[in-house]
């Protein structure tokens, strides 16, 4: 049985963060574990795996994509063993239902695990912060605009990494969001469970295939899919269409901005020019 955790390999124990820390604090943090742990001044005899260990945590809580993404991950425990009993027989496990958008609350067939970014520029610090969860197509278009409304309002006004910071998180937003291909072929193939467990073999079908198409070449997710895909035989005739193809509303809406403040300078250099 795996239970999530939100610290799952450690890193928040070993840089002694609470898990709301900044990005000051986590960098404060590793400097001053650096220090301390550094090979030339730990007498240790696994001071080398030790600094790496310290190293793999910063680099991974520091970057918000990485931090958002660290915070899906599980960590296997074995779960109690119960007594046997003479009379008794192994129950079997209950099918997980499908997957609902983590804002609105709504079921849809085809969500998407998407990270967004929002940057705030504090005068001499950046703070970055992701968004993510499990979005329908018009929840995650409503969070990309409003996490880019924010960067536009409050991530220039920090030196010197405001600016750059600010235009790293609105192409993220503006593509959609950044949308792990591992994560969401896994929760492609939840939702696939869950709509063949109510009979619609030809949604199921549809989803499995999506899932496919975004597992890495190897590994068990491949695995479960061909064979869902093997168990539900022949391609149906009516193809399940990708609602995530081509952009959205929420793309042009994020378009306004730079269109409006390439209207005003129009404007102004024009009686110029």
């Amino acid at each position: 049985m795996s239970i999530p955790t939100q610290d799952p390999k450690g890193y928040y124990r070993i840089l002694g963060l609470a898990l709301d820390a900044d990005e000051t604090a986590i960098k404060q943090a590793y400097r001053r574990k650096a220090f301390e742990l550094h090979p030339d001044r730990n007498p240790s005899p696994n001071a080398v795996a030790e600094f790496q260990r310290i190293n793999d945590a910063y680099h991974t809580l520091s970057d918000p994509r990485g931090r958002a993404l660290y915070a899906t991950l599980t960590t296997p425990r074995p779960a109690a063993a119960a007594s046997p009993t003479p009379t008794s027989r192994p129950r079997p496990a209950a099918a997980s239902g499908p997957r609902a958008c983590s804002s609105c609350g709504q079921v849809t067939a085809q969500p998407r695990y998407i990270i967004f970014e929002k940057v705030t520029g504090r005068l001499w610090r950046t703070e970055r912060t992701p968004i993510s969860g499990v979005f329908c197509r018009r929840c995650a278009e409503r969070l990309g605009f409003a996490a880019s409304l924010h960067c536009w309002l409050k991530g220039w006004w920090a030196v010197p990494l405001g600016p750059p910071h600010t235009l790293s998180a609105l192409w993220v937003n503006l593509r959609g969001g950044v949308k792990p291909d591992r994560e969401n072929s896994a929760l492609l193939l939840q939702q696939a469970r869950a709509f063949l467990a109510r009979g619609d073999r030809s949604l199921a079908h549809g989803l499995a295939t999506q899932a496919l198409a975004l597992a890495p070449a190897e590994g068990r997710d491949r695995d479960n899919a061909e064979r869902m895909l093997n168990a539900l035989g022949a391609e149906p005739g009516r193809r399940l269409r990708n609602v995530w193809m081509g952009p959205g509303i929420g793309f042009w809406l994020q378009l306004l901005p730079p269109a409006g403040l390439g209207l005003v300078f129009a404007l102004v250099a024009l009686p110029w020019l």
